[in-house]
């Protein structure tokens, strides 16, 4: 789980296994406040859109020997 800022501050997304870069996930009802004409008997509708969390993914440039051999061990 992560935490996501929303328009209505912060929520928790959870990261699916297998995540891509640049994938992304709607979190339905976490975007804009959207408002249209109704029905003349109900007034206005008034709704949240969606928002659109795009994922990015930063590997570290250096790493130390630990860190090295512990790709390792997982590579095999």
């Amino acid at each position: 789980m992560v935490d996501v800022p929303t328009l209505s501050g912060k929520t928790q997304l959870k990261i699916p296994k297998g995540v891509q870069l640049g994938q992304l996930l709607v979190p339905r009802g976490k975007g804009i406040l959207l408002v249209a004409a109704g029905l003349p008997k109900h007034g206005f509708l008034v709704d949240h859109g969606d928002q659109y969390v795009c994922f990015r993914v930063n590997f570290p440039t250096e790493i130390n020997e630990r860190q090295h051999a512990i790709l390792e061990e997982l590579a095999e």
